[in-house]
Parts: structure tokens; C-alpha cells; sequence
């Protein structure tokens, strides 16, 4: 064990206060004694190590003085916190150097990796982000100026696995370098949240019973109204049973041709007195013709088309439509770019109608993947021309109003040709 040669003399270190010749005669002690030189040393190591790591958060390597600088040393803190509370099973590590992305480390394949690294004061080991969770930056291996002796170091993580690092010097300042990392089979979730796993379990129990309990009513709700509607049916069925008292001989009448086609003049001697008599009734008898009613081969031009909805309205042409209904969106539709389309629709001279049966067409809205959509205009002859398909990023306003430019341009487009509409 090291001792001081002078005990006596230095059993007080000089402090930030002490003598300018105080403080060199301490420095010359130093020279000749191994246990002050040994101790200078370790504190001149953790003070570089201390700026080595100060260095490591700025992507350049500079010293963070600006305010920008300090946020960005928050946001990582923040990152890495959130990280720690709710931890994750890690699919990806990324290792970088001030500047650049070094290599990756696919954990689902294999669980080690080995690279170099030169000229660059250290590296840092990242867990890579993944759909909106961010970036975690999970350590920092400092290499200039610390003396690198190939022995294992290891850092545990939050989720119960471990980083382990083997670095060697091969050459001045180039370095070959081991990464391997260890994670449980399970994921071990915090104390904070292992205690709301048994509430969160029952929630689910309660959540499922409701919707059980939500199906078996809303069956029954239309059970018992398919079997009124029946009911009413077989009511109607036995008040409609005439008895008919003849009041006459019927003779056929001559035949005449109308615009109906071909049929029968009816004359006073071809009408039947109809008493349709039930319990209790107390309405008036009335006059039927007994003839069955005259049919015509051809179809009216105010007849409603099959797939309208309205009574008696015919379908408007795709060149004619101003007026558009947007159907209801799927769940995952992003909401801003309901509203954009909306708003961009009104601008370029179309009547957005919030009833399906006021407008002259309905604009589906079809998924097809994740962020994809397709639309398709639809009149009310059931026939439909496809619009266009888009992509967008919900995140950014710039792509959701330049997918809402793409449809309405391609609607306009459909409609200015006639000769695609049915």
C-alpha cells in the first residue's frame, strides 16, 4: 500500500484558496512522492471523464453552452426516463460516433457484434426508435485518453438485461471494439407497473363481459322486432280475407287499346260489393274493381332506379354532380384529413350535404393499408368510378393538405368527363 513520504507535511492538501508557493511546492512533492502523484492522476481521469461525456450528448462533440444545447440534453434525459418507467424488450441497437451512425445490431438475429472505430473521442450505444417512440441513448463508452486494456465492462439496463463492452487499443487512436447484448425472456415491468397488472386484467375481464352482455341484448332487440313485424303481417293477412256478396251476373266488356296496353272497359255490371268484416269493426264498406290491374312491358321514365335512395329520383349524372355526400369515415381515418378534404372541396365549388338522400353523389372512402386510401364516387344508380388512391402522413400538415389536393383535383377530373359516367 502506498503511503505519502512526507505525512507531517501534506496532511492538508493545498485548497482553491491556498499560496501560489504553496501550491508549487505541492506540485514538486508530487515528483518524488508515487501515493499525491497516483492521486492526481485519478482526479485529472475522472475530470476528462467528465468532459468526455459532456462532449458525447452534442452530435459534434463541442461543449453545450446554448440554450438549444441544454434542451436537447433534457429531451435525451426525458427519452431515456420515459424509457426507464415503461421499459421495453429492445429490437435494435444503433452505435454512433460524433456525426455518423457506426453499425447495427439487429437483436432479433443476434445478440453480439464487433467494429472499429478511429479518431473519435467515444461512442454510444442508442436503442433504435420504433413507429412514434423515440430514440433512447442507452450509454456512452469514452475512448481518448482512458487507457483500454481489453477487459469487460458491463451496464445494466431497465427491462433486466445488460450492455456488455470489450474495447483494445490497436493503434493510436483506432480501435477494435465488442458489443453484446443480454435481455430476460420476459420483460420485467416496474414495481409501479406490475402493481396495476392484476387491475388491468380485471378491466379487461369487465370489458369483455360488457360486450357480451351488449351483443346478447342488442340480439334479443332484434328478435322481438322481427317478431312484431310478423305479427303485423299475419294481422294484416286475416283483415285483407274479403267476403265478397255478388250483386249481379258479371259479363266481360269489350276490349279497348290505352296507353297502358290492352284492356278491359269496366262497366257498372263489373263491380263487386267488398265486405271485409273482422271484430269490432266499425269501418265502411267500399267499392273494389275486381278486374286484376292492367301491366305494361315498359318501364316508366320516373321509375326509381334499383340501389336509389330517394322515392322517384333518378340518378344524376357523374358531369352533373355538385353536390356531394362523404360517407362515414372508417375508425382509423385521420381526422385532420377528414376536415381538410372538407374544407377543400367547399373551396373548388362542391356542396358538401350532411344527408345521404340531398346529394347528387356519395364519395366512399375505402382502406387498403396502414396510411392508404382509396375513394370512389358513387351516384344513386349503384355504379361507381374509382377516384384516385392516396398515401398520407397524418403527422406532417403539409402531406395531409397535399393528399386532399390529390383527391379533389382527380374528383374534379372524373366528373368533367361525361362519357365515363353509367
Amino acid at each position: 500500500m502506498l503511503t505519502c513520504s512526507e505525512p507531517q507535511r501534506w496532511l492538508v492538501l493545498p485548497g482553491p484558496d491556498a499560496a501560489d508557493s504553496e501550491v508549487e511546492a505541492f506540485i514538486e512533492h508530487t515528483e518524488i512522492c508515487r501515493f499525491h502523484d497516483g492521486l492526481l492522476r485519478r482526479e485529472d481521469e475522472l475530470l476528462r471523464r467528465e468532459v468526455t461525456c459532456a462532449r458525447s450528448v452534442h452530435p459534434e462533440g463541442k461543449i453545450l453552452l446554448t440554450p438549444q444545447d441544454r434542451n436537447l440534453v433534457e429531451m435525451q434525459r426525458r427519452q431515456f426516463l420515459d424509457w426507464s418507467d415503461h421499459p421495453t424488450r429492445i429490437k435494435r441497437l444503433l452505435v454512433r460516433v460524433p456525426g455518423k451512425t457506426l453499425a447495427e445490431l439487429n437483436l432479433s438475429r443476434i445478440s453480439q457484434m464487433e467494429f472499429e472505430v478511429r479518431k473519435a473521442p467515444f461512442f454510444q450505444v442508442w436503442k433504435a426508435g420504433r413507429w412514434k417512440r423515440p430514440e433512447v441513448l442507452l450509454a456512452t463508452y469514452p475512448l481518448q485518453g482512458f487507457a483500454q486494456s481489453n477487459r469487460r465492462s458491463h451496464v445494466p439496463l431497465a427491462n433486466g438485461g445488460f450492455l456488455t463492452f470489450r474495447v483494445q487499443e490497436v493503434a493510436p487512436s483506432q480501435y477494435e471494439c465488442h458489443l453484446s447484448c443480454t435481455q430476460p425472456a420476459t420483460e420485467v415491468a416496474p414495481a409501479s407497473v406490475q402493481g396495476r397488472l392484476g387491475d388491468r386484467k380485471w378491466q379487461q375481464v369487465l370489458l369483455r363481459f360488457a360486450s357480451l352482455a351488449l351483443v346478447v341484448t342488442l340480439v334479443g332487440i332484434f328478435v322481438l322486432y322481427f317478431r312484431g313485424k310478423q305479427k303485423s303481417f299475419d294481422e294484416s293477412k286475416q283483415v285483407s280475407g274479403p267476403e265478397v256478396a255478388k250483386q249481379g251476373d258479371l259479363q266481360p266488356s269489350p276490349t279497348s287499346f290505352g296507353s297502358q296496353g290492352l284492356h278491359q272497359e269496366g262497366s257498372s255490371q263489373d263491380k263487386a260489393t267488398v265486405h271485409a268484416r273482422t271484430p269490432n269493426d266499425v269501418r265502411s264498406d267500399y267499392k273494389r274493381d275486381l278486374k286484376p290491374p292492367a301491366r305494361d312491358g315498359k318501364i316508366s321514365d320516373s321509375a326509381t332506379p334499383r340501389g336509389s335512395s330517394g322515392i322517384g329520383k333518378p340518378p344524376v349524372s357523374y358531369s352533373q354532380v355538385r353536390s356531394v355526400y362523404l360517407d362515414p369515415a372508417p375508425l382509423d381515418f385521420p381526422q385532420q384529413f377528414h376536415d381538410e378534404l372538407s374544407k377543400q372541396m367547399a373551396e373548388n365549388g362542391f356542396a358538401i350535404e350532411l344527408s345521404r338522400d340531398k346529394a347528387d353523389a356519395r364519395l366512399r372512402i375505402i382502406t387498403l393499408a396502414h396510411g392508404d386510401w382509396a375513394f370512389r364516387i358513387v351516384n344513386d344508380s349503384g355504379l361507381g368510378i374509382p377516384v384516385t388512391t392516396v398515401r398520407v402522413d397524418n403527422e406532417k400538415q403539409e402531406d395531409v393538405k397535399r393528399a386532399a389536393r390529390q383527391v379533389v383535383e382527380a374528383l374534379l377530373q372524373v366528373i368533367s368527363h361525361p362519357s365515363v359516367a353509367p
